[in-house]
């Protein structure tokens, strides 16, 4: 008989036409899974998280229009979808949920502060992500449809939002409004370039940069739950700024509270956290200056972000101390030293003596690896250099 041919073999190649989006359930599955603590996800989560999309847009969501409701994806671990009339069994079933301690409706208060936790845990983190952000309408407002994953049939009050005022839904909507803010107004989150991990602008810092307990050395192993991302947003700003602008995020999806390491910061200039998702209101009335300017605590389960603020408090106490030495008797002057330059105009790669010893570091490739040594792994790129400040 006639020999049957084989259809060639499919080549795909990159897309490149700015008027197409990706739509994949990938980054949603990580961050699922990277929230509720599950373990060897932390190098693929940060591989997409920090990724910028290439050629044309890609969507980051937590929920859509099919599976469960952000409020239900921290309330129930199974689907409910008995009143769709398929005896339970229509729906996807790995729906990768925690009910934070029981199923469905509860009136335990500790379950309910930590389920309100992780919906913000998540947002954040698909608002900060790099790539086009969507949100399932209600998310906002803690909208739930009863555990029911797929109410294709359901035209009643499984689907319908309540839009009924309340304390804590119009607290979520408020941040969530806060956090799409915070993400217009940084580039960082919104750029198109890849990241390089390297100071190729000869800032004095790299464009990202990786921390764990220890500075500049990340824990990327598969039982990592916590990780600080420093972001140096000058290589992302439009107009040639010499202000130093940094932005650290801190998550730490571990189920206790752990210290984050903090990267050195240009003379007079502070870390100080502007929003915790540990508290009910995401973002503070008055940002906290951080006691150890080397590290920060954050709680279980929870983000912060950090920015580097200028210290015009300790900026005037030197001034003041250099005007009364200057009007002292020369025998008589301080013998304090003071430093050469100040000001916000300075150089930004000043770094203290401990991150000058570190020198440069290398980022080993994505591999299962336990732990970076003084080097991080660039979840994208293979082999790149860093540098400490």
């Amino acid at each position: 008989g006639a020999s049957r041919r084989s259809a060639p073999a499919a080549v795909y190649a990159p897309v490149r036409f700015s008027n197409l989006i990706t739509c994949s359930d990938e980054f949603q599955t990580l961050l699922r899974r990277f929230v509720k603590s599950d373990d060897y996800v932390m190098t693929d989560f940060l591989k997409l998280f920090l990724g910028a999309p290439e050629n044309h847009p890609d969507l980051r969501y937590v929920t859509s229009c099919d599976g469960f409701t952000l409020a239900d994806l921290v309330s129930y671990n199974d689907r409910h979808n008995e009143e769709n009339g398929e005896f339970g069994l229509d729906g996807c079933q790995e729906n990768f949920s925690w009910n934070c301690g029981e199923e469905g409706e509860t009136e335990d208060e500790e379950i309910l502060r930590l389920r309100r936790k992780q919906v913000r845990n998540f947002l954040t983190l698909v608002m900060l992500s790099r790539g086009t952000p969507v949100l399932l309408q209600g998310d906002e407002r803690f909208n739930t449809q009863g555990g029911n994953n797929n109410p294709y049939c359901q035209d009643n009050e499984t689907t319908w939002i309540d839009w009924t005022p309340s304390p804590e839904r119009d607290q979520l909507t408020k941040f969530t409004t806060e956090l799409i803010s915070f993400r217009r107004d940084h580039p960082v989150f919104t750029g198109t370039k890849p990241f390089q991990y390297i100071d190729y602008l000869n800032l004095g810092y790299a464009d990202v940069s990786l921390h764990g307990t220890e500075a500049w050395n990340p824990d990327l192993g598969p039982s990592s739950h916590s990780i600080g991302i420093a972001y140096c947003e000058n290589y992302a700003q439009t107009e040639n700024s010499q202000l130093p602008a940094f932005t650290y995020l801190a998550v730490n999806m571990y189920w206790q509270e752990l210290s984050l390491a903090l990267p050195g910061l240009p003379r007079y200039y502070i870390w100080k956290v502007f929003m915790d998702t540990e508290t009910e209101e995401g973002f503070l009335a008055e940002p906290l200056t951080v006691p150890d300017q080397d590290n920060v605590n954050v709680s279980p389960r929870s983000v912060q972000i950090l920015q580097a603020v200028f210290d015009m408090e300790e900026f005037l106490r030197r001034e003041k101390i250099k005007e009364m030495e200057a009007s002292s008797p020369a025998g008589d002057k301080n013998e304090q030293e003071l430093p050469e330059q100040e000001g916000p105009g300075q150089e930004l790669c000043e770094k203290t003596e401990s991150e000058k010893a570190e020198g440069e570091q290398t980022v080993p490739e994505q591999a299962e690896s336990e732990q970076m040594n003084p080097g991080q792994t660039s979840p994208e790129q293979g082999l790149s250099e860093q540098h400490p400040c």
